[in-house]
């Protein structure tokens, strides 16, 4: 029977891949002319590790399929649905991103962790990876996150404690001078990282499985200098590439009007991957109001420590039901030496003693307009 076997099938030539943050990645050659591609079972040493997760990449040669099987639904590499939060939790927005990408988030995970308080956060359209780990970096920079071996996403803090491994079922093959790492021989890989094996913290481990038995491990312990694997490197640097860059707080950001109401504005950003922002505070000049403004787009961004959304700058396509102009004073039309502006109410007052006066002296010679016209040109300069 072979070590490792795929949805029942024999697998040999296989590599694990396992870091402490971040997905486990199991390349294999497996015995089979199919390719195979979707939710697989990878059985090891006929059930001492079961890994679930997914065949993303496979190919035909000589009567093998050549596969790639990543943890869970295989998704950490795709762009996770934008959103934006306001008074919620690491787990509120960690839960979203797994979904959205179709990951599940572990029972096991630390409910501590979880019941972190977020004040504000805005996750951006990027790799679902890169977007919870700048999550962790700025909520719980002490917290890590990885895939367990049944596909669920497991967040928490390690407690480094001993592996528990019997040094009697391994053989130390190599280490480096600066106990960076050590390789060793095992009959199967083992499920090493965030413990303390050999007297020190894992932090990644590479286990390469031949046909039947004689694995080898690297095991490299925590130094600092180990990235999480998430994908293969090249598939990574692909990644990067096309993410979407970082939110700025310090920018605004044009966005379509989606809806307007007294002193806020909805409006969805036209940059992929920013999510909409909702009753974003307008900021106008003094005394100037508008309401059910339609079409256009504004600038919208974030104040302060990022808990503030507002927007401003309408575009001239942007139509308002209502604007009011409100001053204290005197409203100049044409600048400060233009003329002032008509005060409706003032002026319909004046006129109307007017015509009383003239209509005294020649009774019926000056009608005034019908009341419904004179209200309707009331707010009208």
């Amino acid at each position: 029977m072979a070590l490792v076997e795929v949805n029942g099938l024999s697998a040999f030539d296989s590599q694990l891949v396992t870091p402490r943050v971040g997905a486990w990645v199991f390349d294999m050659r497996v015995d089979s002319p199919d390719v195979i591609s979707g939710q697989v079972t990878i059985v090891i040493n006929g059930g001492a590790r079961t890994l679930k997760g997914t065949a993303f990449r496979s190919g035909n040669f000589v009567g093998t399929a050549q596969l790639r099987v990543l943890a869970g639904a295989g998704s950490i590499g795709v762009p996770c649905r934008p959103n934006d939060y306001n008074g919620t939790t690491l787990g509120g927005v960690l839960r979203d991103i797994l979904s959205s990408v179709g990951e599940t988030l572990s029972p096991a995970a630390d409910a501590g962790v979880l019941a972190t308080p977020v004040a504000s956060w805005t996750t951006l359209g990027k790799p679902a990876g890169i977007a919870i780990e700048d999550l962790f970096s700025a909520v719980a920079p002490m917290a890590v996150w990885r895939f367990l071996d049944d596909g669920t996403v497991w967040v928490g803090v390690d407690d480094w404690a001993d592996s528990g491994v019997d040094p009697s079922t391994y053989e130390v093959l190599d280490r480096a001078d600066d106990d960076d790492w050590i390789e060793i021989a095992v009959a199967a890989p083992l499920d090493l990282v965030g413990t303390t094996f050999e007297g020190s913290r894992v932090s990644y481990t590479q286990a390469d499985v031949p046909h039947i038995d004689g694995v080898k491990m690297k095991i490299i312990f925590d130094s600092g200098e180990v990235d999480p694997l998430w994908v293969s490197r090249n598939d990574f640097a692909a990644l990067v590439r096309a993410s979407p860059p970082g939110l700025d707080h310090r920018f605004r950001y044009l966005a379509d009007v989606v809806a307007q109401a007294g002193g806020t504005v909805d409006a969805r950003p036209v940059i992929p991957g920013v999510p909409e922002v909702q009753a974003a505070q307008l900021l106008a000049q003094a005394g100037d109001s508008v309401d059910g403004v339609t079409g256009g787009q504004v600038a919208v961004g974030w104040a302060g420590d990022g808990t503030q959304r507002v927007a401003h700058g309408f575009t001239a396509d942007a139509m308002p039901t209502t604007r009011t102009l409100a001053v204290l004073t005197m409203l100049f039309l044409g600048g400060a030496g233009g003329e002032p502006a008509v005060l409706g109410g003032e002026l319909l007052t004046y006129l109307g003693l007017v015509a009383a006066a003239i209509n005294a002296l020649a009774p019926g010679s000056c009608p005034p307009p019908p009341p419904t016209l004179l209200a309707t040109k009331v707010s009208v300069l």
